[in-house]
């Protein structure tokens, strides 16, 4: 004896296979792949004092350089510098340049990228994460 199962019962569980395979996130449960979003207020600080404001983010000053590292963003063979976008440009790993690239008091918003979601944005550019700055007078034009 044979079992048949009718058109309509095999077209049903292959849409429930395929919905059930797409709704499946890869989420990371650690929380690794956050974003937090610094608001500037006040020009007197600096841009390393609103970037310090991020959860995982440490600013250091070595030999006139300021370094930044975001919190497990390591890495051997690239640098461990994360890449600065201004108003969505790249700007490069440089700290110094973008402090001097950008003026504070144009500043409207810093947002800092973690994990994954640099990379998946950025590419390997951004495998140590990513600092993007949103000027006050780009976010007037979006």
């Amino acid at each position: 004896m044979k079992l048949q199962l009718p058109t309509y019962t095999v077209l049903i569980a292959f849409v429930l296979l395929i919905s059930g395979c797409a709704t499946t996130g890869t989420s990371d449960s650690n929380g690794s792949d956050t974003t937090d979003v610094i608001e500037v207020h006040d020009p007197s600080l600096s841009l390393a004092d609103y970037i310090r404001r991020a959860g995982g983010v440490s600013v250091h000053n070595i030999d006139g350089q300021t370094r930044i590292r975001i919190r497990g963003n390591l890495s051997f063979n690239s640098t461990s510098d994360p890449l600065f976008v201004v108003d969505g440009v790249r700007s490069g790993n440089d700290y110094d340049r973008v402090e001097n690239l950008v003026p504070l008091d144009y500043i409207q918003s810093i947002r800092v990228l973690k994990g994954t979601e640099a990379s998946s944005r950025f590419g390997l550019a951004a495998s140590s994460g990513a600092i993007i700055i949103t000027t006050k007078r780009y976010s007037d034009q979006i």
